[in-house]
């Protein structure tokens, strides 16, 4: 039973590592070209702390402005880590929360 066990949870994180791998993390290039093709223009990048490179990607046709969040890993794989809308650009010096 404890077997049983021990295999389910490793074959459930097994098969998450390799679908984040195939649909989270695909070569930058792939990304990036899917991201052009949706109409989508970097607006931001930054070296993180962390040794990766964060860029913010928005598409600003529409009422609804996507951004999406993405993180370049030195691997030659990025993920998208976060998106949403509504996204606007803040004044320098002002807080918009």
């Amino acid at each position: 039973m404890r077997l049983t066990a021990i295999l389910a949870v490793f074959f459930l994180f097994q098969n998450y590592a390799v679908a984040q791998k195939k649909v989270g993390c695909p070569p930058r290039e792939m990304l990036m070209q899917s991201l052009k093709d949706a109409d989508m223009v970097s607006v931001w990048s930054g070296w993180s702390d962390r040794g990766h490179i964060t860029e913010i990607w928005m598409n600003m046709r529409g009422e609804d402005t996507r951004w999406l969040a993405v993180v370049h890993l030195p691997s030659n794989y990025s993920c998208v880590v976060d998106q949403g809308i509504k996204g606007t650009f803040q004044p320098q010096g002002k807080a918009s929360i």
